[in-house]
Parts: structure tokens; C-alpha cells; sequence
């Protein structure tokens, strides 16, 4: 008979045990699988943010009109897409064809306040990207969108994004030669005392694209402008912006090399607009990695006009070069005589 007591009360202890925990967990509340299933929900609706980084705040993010909503809930779909930059922007550019035609909503304020409450909540268009770190920016940039590009950097958008290869908007704003994109991108990146010389992963500056992409055999299938007015109406933004010609890429080319090397007169003559004597002279001097100057360039791929180009204006150069030389040793008013009498000479001859 105590044995049989004793067993029941080895099998009752840890039943008793569990009740009493079950009550006593949750201030005498007890663990049921409603409770559970509260809480998992919860878990799985936690927002999780960065201890450094406080959470943000619900309450600003108010979409107010039916095209906002559709914006948002269409963005939803795309932000997670393979290609969420490529999408997205397709999806920006629709909004702004029916803003452009009279839609209510789309108005290009709507359009900027709505960019900069997405941004709020952490949908920041302007930084999302496709597995090649290509933004949204870089899209607009190579379709040659400046519209869309303005947008952007009236929500206070950087610039400058790098994608897998280094390259940035304003690489492929060069690479179209599209001068909008090009102003828009410039004024931006001075705003922000951005460097107009930032080189991608091969060494290529802005005006490295831009005179590289003149040779339609060196786009790699894509289209860039074959337009030489519109070359050089781009080169000329970036060479008032202080681009450095003097810069060199991994294969030890300038701009100039590459301009020469793809005959393009229009681009060789801005260059030489806005280089001193001196460096024009240094520049044709520079050699690449093969030993080959522009000049030598221009004579392989048998560019006739480029060569010519470059002879000229590297006779001229050196003239100047020479005169100045002679006004710092003789001083002024030799110079001046000598200058005369060589004219009144030829006009007698």
C-alpha cells in the first residue's frame, strides 16, 4: 500500500510543478497558445533598428492623395525587385509623363515631397540599387534623363554614387554626352565640393568617358551620342569645372589620347582651348603604356585633320613659347623693337 502511494505521488510532483510555474509566469497569467501566437505576430512586425540610430518616426509619413498611395504601393513591389533601379526608374519617369501631361497629383512638387517622405521611412529611391550598386541616378544619367535627375537632387540626393565598377551618374552623363544631365550633375557636385575628377575603377575621369565613348566601337553595344556639338557642348561644362586633362587612366591615357585616337576634331579643339602653351606641349609629349602620344594616335588610325590639328598647334606653341622666353631675357622694350622691325621686314618682302 506505501509503495503505491509513493508511486503516485512520484507521477502527481511534476505535474503540480508545471501548473504552478504556468500561473506564475506573465503575473499569474497563464501561457496559453493565443498568448504565443500574439507574440510571434508581434515579433514579426518589430521594426529593428540600429542601436546607434534612433527609430524613425511614424506620425511624418502621411501619404495624403490617391496617387501617393498608388506610388507607394506600386514602390512596395519594385524596391526588392532584381532589377529594383532599372524598375523603379521606369516607374519615375511614368509618374513624370503624366505630370508632363496635366495628371492631377503628379505635379513636380508632389513628386518632390513625395521622394522626401519615402526618404523619411527609409525608401530612399536615390540609393537603391540593382546587384551591379547601380542607382536609380545612374539609370536617369545614361538615358540621358536631366528631368528625372533634377528631381533627385531638389530632394537632396547625393551626386556622386559609385556602382560595382567605380563609375558615377556623372560618368554616364559624359558617356552620353547629354549636356542637361551633364550641367545638372555639376552644379550638384559643386554644391556638395564634390570632386569633378573622380576616377572609376580603371582610372577614367568624366572626360576620359566622354572622349572615349566618340568612337562608337568602344561603347561595348551601348548607344552614346555621335553628336560632335553636343561633345563638345559637354567637354566644355567639364572643362569650366576645372577637369584636369592632364589626368590619366590605368592605360596612361588622357583625354586628348583618347580624342585623337578617335579622330574627333571638335573635342581635340576644345581641349586645346582650355590648355596654356606649356601644358598643350606637355600633353603631347604624354605616352601611354604602349609608348604612343596623341599625335602618334591620330597618325595610326590615320586621322588627317587631328594630325594636322595637333602639328599646328604645337608649331604655334613652341613659337610662343619662345617669344615669351625672349621678352623675360632681352626685357620689354628690346622685344618691342625686335617685334616691329620683323613686321615693317615682312610688310616690305
Amino acid at each position: 500500500m506505501k509503495m503505491l502511494i509513493f508511486k503516485i505521488f512520484v507521477l502527481l510532483v511534476p505535474l503540480i510543478g508545471s501548473y504552478a510555474w504556468c500561473m506564475h509566469a506573465g503575473d499569474g497569467k497563464k501561457v496559453d497558445r493565443q498568448s504565443v501566437t500574439g507574440l510571434t505576430e508581434s515579433l514579426a512586425t518589430l521594426q529593428i533598428t540600429s542601436p546607434t540610430e534612433p527609430a524613425k518616426s511614424k506620425s511624418a509619413f502621411i501619404l495624403e492623395t490617391p496617387e501617393e498611395i498608388e506610388m507607394f504601393k506600386t514602390i512596395q513591389g519594385l524596391r526588392n525587385h532584381h532589377f529594383s533601379s532599372h524598375k523603379i526608374y521606369e516607374f519615375i519617369r511614368a509618374c513624370v509623363n503624366k505630370q508632363i501631361a496635366g495628371a492631377s497629383g503628379y505635379s513636380k512638387d508632389a513628386l518632390i515631397a513625395f521622394f522626401k517622405k519615402c526618404k523619411t521611412q527609409g525608401f530612399d529611391f536615390a540609393v537603391m540599387c540593382n546587384e551591379n550598386r547601380e542607382t536609380v541616378l545612374h539609370i536617369a544619367a545614361d538615358k540621358g534623363d536631366a528631368y528625372v535627375l533634377m528631381l533627385f537632387m531638389q530632394t537632396g540626393a547625393l551626386s556622386c554614387p559609385v556602382n560595382q565598377s567605380g563609375v558615377t551618374p556623372l560618368h554616364n552623363a559624359a558617356f552620353q554626352a547629354d549636356e542637361r544631365s551633364v550641367r545638372v550633375l555639376i552644379q550638384a557636385l559643386l554644391q556638395e565640393k564634390g570632386d569633378i575628377n573622380q576616377a572609376d575603377n580603371n582610372g577614367m575621369t568624366a572626360s576620359h568617358w566622354l572622349t572615349y565613348a566618340a568612337n562608337p566601337s568602344n561603347n561595348d553595344g551601348k548607344i552614346a551620342s555621335n553628336n560632335s556639338e553636343a561633345d563638345g557642348k559637354a567637354l566644355r561644362l567639364l572643362l569650366k569645372a576645372k577637369a584636369d586633362v592632364m589626368k590619366t587612366d590605368k592605360l596612361g591615357r588622357t583625354p586628348l589620347h583618347w580624342a585623337a585616337r578617335n579622330g574627333m576634331q571638335g573635342l581635340v579643339d576644345g581641349l586645346l582651348k582650355y590648355v596654356s602653351h606649356n601644358q598643350f606641349l606637355a600633353l603631347l609629349e604624354m605616352q601611354d603604356i604602349h609608348g604612343l602620344t596623341p599625335l602618334r594616335d591620330a597618325e595610326f588610325f590615320k586621322h588627317d585633320t587631328v594630325v594636322v590639328a595637333l602639328k599646328t598647334k604645337k608649331h604655334q606653341s613652341s613659337l610662343t613659347k619662345l617669344l615669351l622666353e625672349f621678352l623675360k631675357d632681352v626685357g620689354l622694350l628690346d622685344a618691342l623693337i625686335f617685334i616691329i622691325i620683323s613686321y615693317s621686314y615682312e610688310e616690305l618682302v
